[in-house]
């Protein structure tokens, strides 16, 4: 999957929705982007852990779902 930014430095992440909150690590192959919380559609907590993680290697522009 590639992932293009556009002239403000953002990107479309796929299966993100209005809310989900992100940490975003620098690693020695580019940057580890994990969600951390999505709320639930009848707006109660869904927690935390348990959603995938995607990869942003810097160079090759290349995003892996893990």
């Amino acid at each position: 999957m590639t992932l293009t930014a556009d002239a403000k430095k953002r990107v479309v992440l796929p299966g993100a929705v209005p809310g989900d909150v992100f940490t975003c690590e620098k690693i020695s192959q580019g940057m580890l982007l994990r969600r951390i919380y999505r709320q639930k559609e009848n707006d109660e907590k869904a927690g935390f852990g348990g959603y995938p993680s995607l990869e942003i290697h810097s160079g090759d522009e290349l995003g892996r779902a893990s």
